[in-house]
């Protein structure tokens, strides 16, 4: 697609490699107080420590959001001086405000997962969040070009969600009533 297109994906994958490290630091909070509760088999503390940090991560989610509809062109003329390169990255900003409030179920959902020792589920949940990555992108991107390799990168967080959400329930039925 060209050096302008892959110098602003470049500048935007930037943006969600910083929304990564947030939200990932809050998985790690969840990884902690999921195996905490899971080790002592309690559900009710499990319940908890997923409910506590699920409403920090979406806070965070809802704010880089935020920011990003508000100052991502300011953020772009931040890591590039160059007009074509901003251009094409303001040209699907769009992406990146959606991405944080969509992204966060996945990295979530890892959290709690890993905290669960579930490596299992979440391996397989990404075999089949990558086969969908893959559909959707060769798919997209011939129709809607550099909005299609987005559209096909948003699909595959919401397949990362989708498909953890669906073993979800596993885990609390592993857990003791206490």
């Amino acid at each position: 697609m060209g050096d302008i297109i892959l110098a602003a994906n470049a500048v935007l994958f930037n943006m969600v490699t910083l929304m990564a490290y947030a939200l990932e630091g809050l998985a790690g909070a969840s990884q902690a107080m999921v195996g905490r509760a899971v080790g002592a088999g309690s559900k009710a503390d499990y319940r908890g420590a997923v409910r506590y940090a699920t409403l920090w991560a979406v806070g965070f989610a809802t704010a880089f959001a935020g920011t990003y509809a508000v100052t991502g062109d300011l953020i772009v003329n931040a890591m590039t001086s160059m007009p074509d390169v901003r251009a094409a990255a303001y040209a699907v900003l769009p992406w990146m405000v959606a991405a944080p409030v969509i992204s966060v179920w996945s990295y979530q959902f890892d959290g709690i997962f890993i905290g669960a020792t579930r490596s299992g589920e979440m391996r397989n949940a990404m075999i089949v969040s990558l086969l969908i990555y893959l559909i959707a992108t060769e798919a997209f991107r011939p129709m809607l070009g550099n909005h299609g390799i987005w559209l096909g990168f948003t699909v595959f967080m919401i397949a990362r969600g989708v498909t953890l959400a669906y073993y979800y329930p596993r885990i609390e039925r592993s857990i003791s009533a206490g």
